[in-house]
């Protein structure tokens, strides 16, 4: 997964606060954001989350482009007699972009995995986190027809990720700390 900004400008009247931002956030790595008071960093923020517009440029997570691409496959190599097979691929891809993403996050804020030196030190987030692989390795191994594994991916999905939220935000506050 990954996070790609292209050429993305903010101006607050005649400041411009970013000007020809590119950058690719990849899964699995931690970025820090420095500048000074002022340099933009909340600005690039805000444009992410949408809570404010952008000038010119655009962002998207490189998920959406792999659900096209499984669909497009599909359907190049003879495809498929019911259409909603494409729809529930792209929509299961989503889903399961969604899925990763909350989960790391609410094992993030559950578990405390980190030290200061972004060390993990969790032996717990390490178990669940095996736990995940092994789980999602053996789902791969299991043979259902699209439908099938489409509508359980979103359903499974979507459940995981209302419960985890609601563990993270009835929880978090108890359990997040910093570790040294």
């Amino acid at each position: 997964m990954k996070l790609v900004v292209k050429k993305l400008k903010k101006s607050f009247d005649k400041k411009e606060v970013l000007k020809d931002i590119n950058f690719n956030f990849e899964k699995g790595k931690i970025y820090g954001l420095l500048g000074r008071n002022g340099a933009g960093k909340t600005t690039f923020f805000n444009c992410l989350n949408e809570d404010i517009e952008v000038d010119e440029g655009e962002f998207y997570i490189e998920e959406s482009i792999i659900g096209i691409g499984l669909a497009l496959l599909l359907f190049l190599s003879g495809g498929t007699d019911n259409v909603l097979n494409y729809v529930v691929l792209i929509v299961s891809i989503i889903s399961m972009s969604i899925f990763f993403c909350v989960h790391y996050l609410v094992m993030y804020y559950l578990l405390q995995p980190y030290n200061v030196n972004t060390e993990i030190k969790s032996s717990t987030y390490k178990a669940v986190q095996a736990i995940t692989y092994f789980a999602c390795y053996y789902m791969i191994q299991i043979q259902l027809p699209t439908l099938s594994f489409g509508i359980a991916m979103i359903v499974f999905c979507i459940a995981y990720c209302l419960i985890s939220l609601i563990l993270a935000y009835k929880y978090a506050p108890k359990t997040f700390k910093l570790r040294l």
